[in-house]
């Protein structure tokens, strides 16, 4: 298979993707050929799909396969008269082509963007994914030796929007290191406030730490992951300061 952009077809390509190698005995009917190596598809380029008849027992037998008009040229074939046992078809000399294109049926799974792991939920897991509740997203049901399953519903990924209040205060705040590792120092001037508020946030905007600190006080990051965060301070429910932190935990 290979994507391509084109209105017809009209001569053999090259430069195909292997998505089935094997022998495969064809019945009458629709024939079910599962792909050994996965495809995947833009959902918008043009699908080329190359077909090699090769090293067929009976060469005194013809194998008929159905086709539809498509109105152009969909089909391109090769030269196959002579040959035996030993000819690789995907070698076959361009004879021709036609709006003749064989009739075809595609089953598509939908591919995703990481955006997290499952590292452990039990023994010997086992997940099932599809459409349970018509809304287009997969869902996924998760199992495990135990007998127990998990559901998680599937949700269209949207990139979420992180926002800073406008600095009230003006309030001069040092944090260091930083990058930091296992620990950051906050120091601050020109306030009242011994104690402040402390929140820090993930590039997903969930508030990861929540705290009253001292100024010059040392705030530990072993639990947090390797990434960017944003610092924030408060005094006396104002919003106060807040700087870009980046914590190396890994």
């Amino acid at each position: 298979m290979k994507l391509v952009n084109e209105d017809s077809l009209t001569d053999m390509q090259n430069d195909f993707s292997m998505v089935y190698y094997s022998i495969s005995v064809v019945s009458v009917g629709w024939n079910n050929i599962p792909l050994q190596f996965p495809f995947t598809w833009d959902g918008e380029s043009d699908l080329l799909i190359e077909i090699c008849f090769s090293k067929q027992f009976n060469n005194s037998k013809d194998i008929l396969v159905e086709v539809s008009d498509a109105g152009f040229k969909a089909n391109a074939f090769g030269d196959g008269q002579g040959s035996d046992n030993s000819t690789v078809g995907c070698d076959l000399n361009f004879a021709g082509n036609s709006n003749l294109r064989p009739n075809m049926k595609f089953t598509l799974e939908p591919t995703f963007v990481r955006v997290g792991s499952l590292q452990n939920d039990g023994l010997r897991n086992a997940g099932a994914m599809a459409n349970l509740d018509g809304d287009s997203f997969p869902e996924l049901i998760l199992g495990n030796f135990s007998g127990g399953v998990r559901y998680f519903k599937g949700e269209e990924y949207r990139f979420p929007n992180i926002s800073i209040v406008e600095n009230d205060l003006n309030l001069e705040m040092k944090m260091y290191p930083n990058p930091a590792k296992g620990f950051f120092t906050l120091e601050w001037s020109d306030v009242l406030d011994d104690e402040l508020d402390l929140n820090v946030y993930n590039i997903n905007g969930q508030l990861v730490i929540s705290k009253e600190v001292a100024n010059g006080e040392q705030i530990s990051t072993d639990h947090l992951s390797t990434g960017l965060y944003v610092v924030q301070i408060v005094s006396q429910g104002k919003f106060a300061a807040s700087e870009k932190l980046v914590i190396i935990n890994d």
